[in-house]
């Protein structure tokens, strides 16, 4: 009969192998349980804008107030049907009647603006005696002339001024424009109106 001693029980098991204490079995290495990230670039990246990261109440709120996918409308049948008709055609005709108003109110800007610019810098000369219907102004009606001031009369009838010196009509003309008579003393002239059986 094989005795053991004290020693040798606590020390091998039954199959004879020597015993492990408990804390041996559970024991694991601290390189093992506190593993350390690998130090590469990626890492170094993301540790540097780690305080740029959203924090995770916002992320949670985010995910919370989501777009969620817009459920189909339910038929209510069909005067629901005729009432949406009728509101789709009002709003279209609301929308047609703003672009006109819109289109009409542009016209009447610009067309302001450009009456604004020419009485500031255009005059008509129209009634054209025949002593200067010679070169650009031959059989001339009317023309438009660029006034070198600004504003003033926008319209001349040069038949209302009297020829005083039928040796020089064109300086008597001149004389009685005044100020304004560089619309025919070498006028900068834009556009000349000529009749058709002119």
């Amino acid at each position: 009969m094989v005795v053991h001693s004290i020693d040798q029980l606590n020390t091998e098991d039954s199959s004879n192998h020597p015993s492990k204490d408990q804390w041996e079995i559970g024991y694991v290495s601290r390189r093992m349980a506190h593993k350390k990230p690998r130090l590469t670039f990626m890492w170094v990246i993301a540790y540097l804008l780690s305080p740029l990261a959203p924090s995770p109440k916002v992320v949670e709120y985010f995910h919370a107030n989501a777009v969620k996918a817009p459920r189909q409308r339910e038929y209510l049948g069909r005067s629901s049907s005729v009432r949406r008709g009728r509101r789709l055609r009002k709003l279209r005709w609301l929308r047609f009647v703003r672009g006109m108003r819109r289109a009409v109110y542009m016209t009447v800007f610009l067309m302001i603006v450009v009456t604004v610019s020419f009485w500031a810098k255009c005059a008509v000369v129209y009634d054209v005696p025949a002593y200067m219907q010679v070169g650009q102004l031959t059989h001339a009606q009317a023309y438009v002339v660029y006034k070198p001031w600004w504003f003033g009369p926008p319209l001349f009838n040069l038949a209302k001024y009297p020829v005083l010196n039928p040796m020089n009509p064109e300086q008597s003309l001149a004389m009685q424009l005044q100020q304004y008579s560089e619309i025919v003393d070498n006028p900068t002239i834009l556009y000349v109106v000529v009749p058709k059986n002119g």
